[in-house]
């Protein structure tokens, strides 16, 4: 599959206190927030709402686009390296306000995927919320044991 973005909105705003708590951010300290349908040829796949670091990539609300990837952005041209992230997931009926996005009926099943990323220096980086189509994903983790 062909893999591609449409950005709906792309805005400099308060996160909430929920979103501060997560990305380690003080009291009035702004946020991008990025709305973005992923699609797979053509297909909605997921609705993603990223809230990324004003401080570590300051004008990032002018850079992206359609088929930009975020990643690229974050290490070419803000030169951040990524180290890891927290990662939560959990099924639940999708949010009203998404279903016309993503093509599907009222009460369908969502995998929510709530992500922490942070650069090599431990910071938050940028925290995403994304709501995966139930039936058109398996997840995969690895988990292997240290002796």
């Amino acid at each position: 599959m062909i893999p591609s973005s449409k950005i709906i909105s792309a805005n400099l705003e308060l996160p909430s206190e929920n979103i501060r708590q997560y990305m380690d951010l003080e009291e009035g300290e702004k946020v991008f927030k990025i709305e973005r349908l992923r699609l797979a040829d053509g297909s909605p796949m997921c609705f993603e709402i990223t809230y990324i670091s004003r401080d570590l990539c300051p004008d990032i609300d002018r850079l992206i686009g359609e088929n930009i990837s975020l990643y690229k952005l974050y290490e070419e041209h803000y030169g951040l390296n990524l180290n890891y992230g927290d990662i939560y997931l959990e099924a639940e009926i999708c949010p009203d306000e998404y279903l016309e996005y993503l093509q599907i009926p009222e009460c369908s099943a969502v995998l929510k995927m709530k992500c922490v990323v942070y650069t090599d220096n431990q910071v938050p980086l940028y925290y995403v919320d994304s709501y995966y189509i139930g039936y058109k994903y398996v997840f995969f983790a690895s988990m292997p044991r240290n002796l």
